[in-house]
């Protein structure tokens, strides 16, 4: 009976902590890639984590929210034209699915879609 309750709690600290922390997406010439190298164009994470957005590549890119969820003030997660080198981590303390694009790029598959989970 111990081993199931432990074992069970080690499930879910797993869980919760492939959400937690900051994030890294890369923004490169038109495509955003998480931290692991993929090109997946979500990334989940916890209630009050990060997310930090680093230019790269050569052509110059934007992170602009294009759906948010209610009460989100929609400036404090957009980010004007850029280069290489930039970086920004806003905080997401709503949970819920924000819609990012490059504006620039939007019509070549440029967004991504953050997913804040509540904590449990």
């Amino acid at each position: 009976m111990f081993s199931a309750a432990v074992v069970a709690a080690s499930l879910a600290v797993g869980a919760n902590a492939a959400f937690a922390g900051t994030k890294s997406v890369k923004i490169g010439d038109d495509w955003f890639v998480k931290s692991d190298q993929t090109t997946t164009p979500v990334v989940k994470i916890s209630k009050n984590s990060k997310v930090k957005f680093t230019w790269s590549g050569v052509d110059t890119h934007n992170v602009t929210l294009k759906s948010a969820p209610s009460g989100v003030t929609k400036s404090k997660f957009t980010f004007d034209d850029r280069s290489t080198g930039t970086k920004t981590t806003p905080k997401f303390s709503k949970p819920g699915t924000y819609k990012f694009v490059c504006t620039i790029h939007e019509v070549d598959g440029q967004k991504l879609t953050v997913k804040v989970k509540k904590p449990s």
